[in-house]
């Protein structure tokens, strides 16, 4: 069992919300650039300049922006569990003996 402060739970808090944030926001970016390629599969005809536009220059940009959403998500998790791992350092439990 670990003693935490208030200060420590609300950053460890802090840092999940963080994560929820970058991957919703990289789910709904990858959801676009899905459903412009399903259109450009599904398009009967010859396609009109606006939907060239979208498959060839937003699709791959919007597709970038998604990536680095998830790079982002990533990152504020890896600070996560480095901050639970300086608190475990920092803490001293119950089962542990006084430092000499």
């Amino acid at each position: 069992m670990f003693h935490l402060f208030d200060t420590e739970m609300d950053s460890i808090s802090a840092f999940n919300g963080q994560a929820l944030v970058w991957s919703s926001l990289g789910s709904l970016l990858l959801n676009i650039v899905a459903a412009i390629l399903i259109g450009y599969a599904f398009v009967s005809g010859p396609m009109s300049e606006m939907g060239l536009l979208m498959v060839y220059k937003v699709a791959p940009f919007v597709g970038v922006l998604s990536l680095i959403c998830f790079a982002g998500a990533i990152y504020v998790i890896c600070r996560k569990k480095t901050l639970i791992a300086k608190i475990r350092r920092e803490t001293r439990t119950e089962a542990q003996p006084p430092p000499r």
